[in-house]
């Protein structure tokens, strides 16, 4: 099944079937919803804007747990895009229109952030207890260590033929690799939507997908069942 946020009035969460039959809708009272993901609790995590918080939701579409997330941004939209939950039952949130990253616990009290990064769009933490960062119009994905060192960085440099405008999501795959999502507003019509690249000094592109006939420009990219 697929699993996604929509946009517009109402707002909200959905899953549906590959025959598009719809298994769960969750509509929030919020002004706008952009992430989501499905807890191993079979709840729903779901990135609300105005407010800003961090809801998730039983199967029943039931609202079990709110968590606030603070940001200095006002207007709906660029307040948080993808968040998700981490092992020690706290948040990864990337706030857009901050340029931030913050780890929060349940009550939304800041215990970790990582700033500067324009854009961002997702934030993921490794088993390793470094943290990925989408850094949006800086063409770049960086791995920071918890003192906020940088380890690892995949840019445009690294490969000028992809394009790369706005990196707008990541997901690490059970193979260790990555996958991008490269948001080409403003320059659609050339380059890849989507990139696997090896999560190693070589940084190498194994695999990319393109098709502008068909996508114009797109914000995340997951492969299923990973």
């Amino acid at each position: 099944n697929i699993l996604f946020g929509y946009g517009g009035t109402p707002t909200g969460v959905r899953e549906i079937t590959s025959r598009s039959e719809t298994v769960f809708d969750y509509v929030s009272n919020s002004h706008q919803v952009f992430g989501c993901e499905r807890l191993i609790n079979g709840n729903t995590l779901v990135a609300e804007q105005e407010p800003c918080q961090a809801v998730e939701v039983n199967p029943k579409g039931e609202v079990v747990h709110v968590t606030p997330l603070n940001t200095n941004v006002k207007g709906l939209h660029l307040q948080v895009r993808n968040v998700h939950k981490l092992a020690n039952g706290n948040i990864l949130a990337a706030h857009e229109g901050e340029g931030a990253v913050r780890e929060v616990d349940p009550d939304g009290k800041v215990v970790w952030e990582y700033t500067g990064v324009t854009n961002t769009g997702e934030a993921q933490r490794l088993a390793n207890g470094n943290t990925l960062i989408c850094c949006g119009t800086q063409k770049r994905l960086i791995e920071v260590t918890p003192d906020k060192q940088i380890v690892w960085e995949f840019s445009d440099k690294d490969a000028p033929d992809l394009n790369l405008t706005w990196i707008s999501s990541l997901q690490q795959l059970k193979n260790g690799n990555l996958l991008i999502g490269n948001f080409m507003r403003g320059k659609e019509g050339q380059g890849a939507h989507a990139i696997e690249v090896t999560h190693d000094k070589d940084k190498r592109v194994v695999w990319k997908w393109e098709d502008h006939s068909l996508i114009k420009s797109l914000t995340t990219v997951r492969v299923i069942g990973e």
